[in-house]
């Protein structure tokens, strides 16, 4: 009997604790917005260091259905995880008999956000910056540009080997496939605050839609020999956060220094 009654006091609490389609499509929303935000800040970024005053607005359908695509399936995996690692909670305080109430639920999902949303912030803004970046250059027909993966440090055997073999080409940093992991930082930029006048675009891309294809993949390339580069500072924390019913979610992003 006491069983039974610890069975339905849990699945009375996981009914109460988890989150709804409707949760994970407007987590999605917020994803797929920043990330629209994200993008143009890093194309105008981009063009600041090429001291160039350039207005920019994202209008390209290809692009905002690669932003869109990415967005669900970030929150699809947030809404999943938490929903995985909520059972195992209970679970493993089941097995250790303990009863949990609401609030007991409620501080464990405050702080487990707190690194959950460090994670999917990184890993979403660099994917983000990373093709905003390369899709500039692209679209700009500056494609004889070398771009160098920073920040030069690595925790994984992958990114160790993408960061030795900088620099690469346009081309061959796209089939990066950048970030490669969870909670990866890196990102391709190239020394476009040093461009002469002839070498910097005559008519800008703005953002809208082009015939230059923007989803190229290859495999990881060789080393390029170069004489050195001079990368943009590392961008600063910002963040925006996100709630719904239990579940908070402060998405931290990074925010590019305007090029001086």
């Amino acid at each position: 009997m006491i069983r039974i009654l610890e069975q339905v006091s849990n699945a009375r609490i996981l009914a109460a604790m988890r989150l709804s389609e409707a949760d994970e499509a407007n987590l999605a929303d917020r994803i797929y917005q920043n990330s629209i935000l994200t993008y143009e800040e890093t194309m105008a970024n981009e063009y600041k260091s090429m001291r160039l005053k350039i207005p920019v607005k994202l209008t390209d359908p290809k692009i905002l259905s690669r932003l869109r695509q990415r967005a669900d399936a970030a929150a699809r995996s947030v809404i999943n995880t938490y929903h995985a690692d909520l059972e195992k909670k209970l679970e493993v305080w089941g097995a250790k008999g303990i009863q949990p109430d609401i609030e007991m639920l409620k501080g464990w999902a405050k702080d487990r956000s707190r690194w959950k949303a460090t994670q999917i912030g990184v890993s979403e803004t660099a994917w983000t910056q990373y093709g905003a970046t390369l899709d500039t250059y692209q679209r700009n027909g500056m494609d004889d540009l070398l771009v160098w993966v920073e920040p030069e440090s690595a925790v994984c055997a992958t990114c160790a080997q993408i960061v030795a073999g900088n620099p690469y080409t346009v081309e061959q940093a796209r089939g990066l496939d950048l970030p490669v992991h969870i909670s990866c930082p890196h990102v391709a930029r190239a020394d476009t605050k040093h461009l002469r006048s002839h070498e910097k675009p005559d008519n800008p891309w703005t953002g809208g839609p082009s015939h230059i294809p923007v989803d190229q993949s290859i495999g990881i390339p060789g080393n390029v020999a170069t004489t050195g580069h001079n990368l943009p500072p590392k961008p600063e924390p910002t963040a925006f956060e996100w709630k719904q019913g239990p579940l908070t979610l402060t998405i931290e992003q990074d925010k590019q220094e305007p090029a001086r």
